[in-house]
């Protein structure tokens, strides 16, 4: 039997793309009224600044994640002040991004579901630990996790099988009583796998050919809805390593 689920954070438990998109708009408009950089100079330069503090920090280290010091490495470039923008820069990507966040259709009966019968639920995360502790508050979903693991913590990122080794060491389980789910087929599907751990893939869009057979050629279950996904995670906890299918609306 499974006595472990794991799950990704961002982009599986809520939609971060859409809200990463609206919270970088917030910033840029900040930038634009307050700073005078236009848009096109804000993107570019973002980029740009990601690519310093990934150098300078490096990327297996989760601060290389943090908005505060790509905000500081772009207003350096740009000979901007720092003061009193980088902060507030920052505080505006994130209060734009908590707002946006909502909890996927279904995300709640399923941990509810699990908690039932008496499966560990935890949650697997690449970034900072404050950042995504405020999520998980943010989301409604604490009464039913018993563990976090970040990359902050784990000291490496996802796919990395250190950061899912901790996982099932905090939850006391063998790889194999394991099941994770996510949405990255190589940061999450690819690295749980490495790591021994049976997995689900939660993939909202229609599958590419590519991806559709990447998922036969290595038996990858996917799920689209977490509304659909109760009868799918059944035979992992009433038979551990039972039959597994791929749905489908």
């Amino acid at each position: 039997m499974v006595k472990a689920f794991f799950f990704d954070l961002d982009d599986t438990l809520y939609d971060y793309t859409t809200a990463d998109i609206l919270a970088k708009e917030a910033v840029r408009e900040y930038c634009l009224q307050n700073l005078s950089i236009s848009g096109a100079v804000y993107d570019r330069q973002l980029a740009k600044a990601y690519v310093v503090a990934e150098e300078r920090i490096g990327r297996e280290c989760a601060s290389v994640h943090n908005r505060l010091i790509r905000y500081q490495c772009m207003l350096e470039m740009l000979k901007k002040p720092l003061f009193p923008h980088a902060y507030k820069m920052y505080r505006l990507y994130w209060d734009t991004l908590m707002k946006q966040m909502t909890l996927e259709e279904g995300v709640s009966l399923v941990m509810k579901q699990l908690k039932e019968q008496g499966v560990y639920v935890g949650i697997c995360t690449n970034m900072t630990a404050e950042i995504q502790y405020q999520k998980i508050e943010k989301l409604g979903i604490t009464r039913w996790i018993d563990g976090v693991v970040t990359s902050e913590e784990a000291g490496v990122e996802k796919p990395d099988y250190r950061i899912f080794s901790l996982c099932r060491e905090k939850a006391e389980v063998l790889p194999e009583d394991c099941v994770f789910i996510g949405d990255s087929l190589r940061h999450d599907i690819e690295g749980a796998k490495q790591a021994g751990m049976q997995v689900i893939w939660y993939h909202k869009a229609e599958l590419s050919e590519e991806e559709q057979q990447k998922a036969a050629q290595e038996n990858i279950p996917v799920m689209r809805q977490f509304s659909q996904c109760i009868e799918l995670l059944q035979p992992y906890v009433q038979r551990g390593r039972g039959q597994k299918r791929c749905l489908e609306d």
